[in-house]
């Protein structure tokens, strides 16, 4: 089972920007981020401490660097991110079904304070934009290994 409070997190900042194709937002908890992206051929929750810019200004932080903008990292994502905080897990799967899969992570979302963007709206489950990203990556992978 896939748990967002008890994962064992490393501390890593991206050092690119992610493609639009290879992210997905999964929601927000306590002013924290979470987000599912395809990376080194494996799937990886990050989280991150979020912050406005408007309170990096209001309390004149402009000129110190433990803060970068999101969109650093997270393709038109509004606000920055402490570099401290961000950190992510590799997600280990007890399905090998794209929808299962899918519910899986969604469950295990179902303590943020925010999982919108990830759950069907005419019932509990997730929507399809969650399993089409992770058909659309498992595919991918496997074309490219056998290719």
């Amino acid at each position: 089972m896939i748990d967002l409070q008890k994962g064992k997190y490393i501390k890593h900042l991206p050092s690119h920007q992610f493609a639009l194709e290879d992210e997905c937002c999964l929601g927000y908890d306590s002013n924290y981020d979470f987000w599912l992206v395809f990376e080194e051929w494996e799937f990886r929750i990050y989280s991150y401490e979020w912050w406005s810019y408007d309170s990096i200004v209001d309390w004149e932080h402009e000129d110190e660097d433990w803060w970068r903008y999101c969109d650093n990292f997270f393709k038109w994502v509004d606000g920055v991110l402490d570099i401290g905080t961000c950190e992510y897990f590799s997600v280990k799967f007890e399905n090998t079904n794209p929808e299962w899969m899918a519910c899986e992570i969604w469950e295990a979302c179902d303590d943020l304070e925010d999982c919108y963007s990830i759950t069907c709206a005419e019932w509990d489950w997730p929507n399809d934009k969650l399993i089409n990203f992770i058909k659309e990556h498992l595919l991918n992978k496997i074309y490219c290994y056998y290719k």
